[in-house]
């Protein structure tokens, strides 16, 4: 792997009192089944975005999926160079750290508090149909800043671990069949991204109080250089930007609740849901999804049917989708969930400095606890490989890290 900066002195964590990797809690058990059923509806979403992308699919070039991973234009940093730690929490895992330069300051990934790294997912999650013959990760980042930017996608190249490089891509929400904008939630503020999953060629990413957006990787298209890093969409004279990211990928549709949540919710029941992260559960051709609650257990994970001929979620009358499943646990500050064979992974954390946490429990058992680099996010697995990949957040302690044999 290059390495073309050092990146700032990594601060030092400071470590909370977390079980040993392996060790059974005696606590009450970690997910209880929950006798509900919730309802989200696409509302003729699909239609109404895919006219809008279908005539910008006239006025833009398409670039395949594995185009934009070969056109990867920043290394990552190995473990132990510059300030990516040489031992995490997890002595098992594996890890790299985002691309770092102290004197470049519009391209350090690793220290930015404009974006902040939410979501991952990987080729695994998409099986059949996902365009790339990389062994690739996405990783979602939200501006912080909300500058109107909403959400960028790393489309990260892992085919060698030695020598992994990346870029990033723009998510844009088609507003006529001429322009795009970034993604943002109704108050103008960006969306959050908490969680993404890759499945065929669909991007599905959480919005946290109304349901889950679909982008399409088959529609990805060039955009003009903008130096000003100021410009988004049509600028009137045949050129589309987006803020001087090259490659934008439109949303197709979503998935929506009546009603907003809270947290936690009064009656878990019947309430809306919170969109905070996503999985995929290739077992039970699911995604997983589940609510972040801060200091409180009573989250709730929930399994939503896909339909395998068309990656979509299979929707009933109307357009309706019903849950599955649905379960509550007794963790805190759960920021990433899913799921394979009936046995589950949930992250927690509990603040910047602090170890995270990934449980490995079944459904009624109190399972195990392990620690984690702080601030650890969404959760991905890989069925094929049994590796389990999250990562973390915080500036300055930013990883993307696997756990071997993660099913145990």
């Amino acid at each position: 792997m290059n390495v073309r900066a050092v990146l700032a002195t990594l601060a030092v964590p400071v470590l909370i009192a977390v079980p040993a990797a392996g060790t059974t809690s005696a606590a009450a058990p970690t997910l209880t089944a929950l006798d509900a059923t919730f309802t989200v509806s696409e509302r003729g979403s699909f239609d109404t975005y895919g006219a809008r992308v279908a005539a910008l699919d006239g006025l833009l070039e398409k670039a395949p999926v594995d185009t934009v991973f070969g056109e990867a234009n920043r290394d990552a940093v190995d473990a132990g160079a510059g300030s990516c730690p040489a031992g995490i929490p997890a002595p098992d895992a594996s890890w790299f750290c985002w691309y770092g330069a102290q004197n470049d300051p519009p391209n350090d990934d690793a220290g930015t508090e404009n974006w902040m790294p939410q979501g991952i997912t990987g080729s695994w999650d998409a099986a059949a149909g996902g365009g790339t013959s990389a062994r690739g990760l996405l990783v979602s980042w939200y501006d912080a800043q909300n500058l109107g930017k909403g959400v960028r996608i790393s489309f990260v190249d892992n085919s060698d671990p030695a020598n992994v490089r990346y870029r990033h891509a723009l998510l844009v929400e088609p507003t006529a069949g001429d322009d795009f904008r970034g993604v943002t939630v109704p108050d103008g503020k960006s969306l959050h991204a908490g969680g993404i999953a890759w499945v065929g060629h669909h991007l599905y990413v959480v919005d946290t109080d109304r349901g889950v957006r679909v982008f399409d990787l088959d529609h990805i298209w060039r955009t003009a250089a903008d130096p000003s890093k100021s410009k988004i969409g049509n600028d009137g004279n045949g050129n589309f930007h987006a803020f001087d990211y090259r490659f934008v990928i439109p949303q197709v549709g979503e998935y929506t609740q009546d009603g907003t949540c809270v947290r936690p919710a009064p009656n878990p029941k019947t309430d809306p849901l919170c969109w905070s992260y996503v999985g995929v559960d290739h077992s039970s051709n699911s995604l997983v999804t589940g609510e972040y609650i801060s200091g409180k257990p009573g989250g709730r994970v929930v399994h939503w049917p896909i339909d395998e001929t068309t990656g979509r979620l299979v929707t009933g009358g109307g357009g309706a989708v019903s849950s599955v499943a649905a379960y509550q646990t007794s963790r805190t500050n759960v920021q990433g969930a899913t799921s394979h064979d009936g046995t589950f992974w949930l992250s927690s954390s509990t603040g910047r400095g602090n170890d995270g946490q990934l449980h490995r429990t079944r459904v009624g058992q109190s399972g195990t606890t392990s620690a984690t680099p702080t601030g650890p996010e969404d959760l991905s697995f890989d069925p094929a490989s049994g590796d389990l990949w999250s990562v973390s957040e915080w500036p300055e302690l930013r990883v993307v890290f696997r756990t071997p044999n993660a099913a145990g």
